[in-house]
């Protein structure tokens, strides 16, 4: 069992991988550089993306060894075609929100998370424009961490419907009752996992559902926002289970303060 040290330790080593990813992405951020299809034409990945990756697991791997933990206990699970699983597992999404980034639009982020001990320890998110990053070790709190160093902690508070936005990519799969709409204060899409729920997490938005992330999606995040005292459960309102052995496996996911829990799983309708 990893003591609260040994896991501030691999913090670190996670924020240092991010940053030198993130380095990378601004740099060649609105700049030329190779873009592919994966299964749709809203499905991308360019060479950032394979090159971040590589980048986040050449670091956590090199600065693991350095810290004295055993070669052999370090795996990764990275969203581009990487499952080599250990004791201790860094699920990565090196630029979530790959459509935004090639496109020129600031909202992506790097996602990196530490699972061991059959659950999510640690999460990360990493904001590179913002040089900004948000952190959760399981039992300790959610932080925020801007440019100039400054960590504030993060607590999902409770707002009455009227005041509340809904951030989602409403896709067909699922729709709401027409007066719970109406109710809203406001509607958002950003295409970035990580950027809606860290928004969700600051107080910005407060309602997200997603009809089809993956594990690296989504694996940090499930800790930041229940540390920051949030839900983050499927469309039925139950326990979100992260499922290691079938790794592209697609979740519905909705995630909001408490007491709206009950109010939104009424309003939706899934098709």
């Amino acid at each position: 069992m990893l003591s609260l040290q040994e896991k501030q330790k691999l913090l670190q080593i996670m924020i240092l991988a991010a940053q030198k990813a993130a380095k990378l992405q601004v740099e060649k951020f609105r700049q030329s550089f190779k873009i592919n299809q994966k299964s749709s034409h809203t499905d991308l990945v360019t060479e950032v993306d394979i090159a971040s990756q590589q980048m986040i697991i050449d670091s956590i791997t090199t600065d693991c060894l350095k810290a004295g933990f055993d070669s052999y206990k370090i795996g990764f699970i990275g969203e581009e075609n990487v499952d080599t699983q250990k004791e201790l597992t860094f699920i990565i999404d090196p630029l979530d929100g790959t459509s935004n980034y090639a496109i020129g639009f600031e909202y992506f982020s790097i996602l990196i998370a530490l699972y061991t001990e059959n659950e999510v320890q640690i999460g990360l998110v990493y904001y590179p424009i913002g040089e900004t990053y948000y952190w959760s070790i399981k039992d300790q709190g959610s932080f925020k961490v801007d440019k100039n160093g400054v960590e504030t902690k993060l607590l999902i508070r409770p707002k009455d419907l009227s005041q509340t936005t809904l951030v989602s990519n409403l896709d067909g799969f699922l729709s709401f009752k027409k007066d719970f709409i109406r109710s809203l204060r406001g509607k958002r899409m950003i295409y970035g996992v990580g950027m809606e729920l860290i928004l969700l997490a600051e107080g910005i938005f407060d309602i997200q559902l997603n009809s089809h992330p993956h594990l690296w999606d989504i694996a940090g995040l499930t800790l930041i926002i229940k540390e920051a005292g949030g839900v983050f459960v499927d469309f039925k309102g139950e326990e979100l289970n992260l499922d290691l052995d079938n790794i592209k496996r697609k979740y519905e996911t909705l995630v909001c303060h408490p007491d709206l829990l009950k109010l939104v799983l009424n309003a939706l309708e899934i098709g």
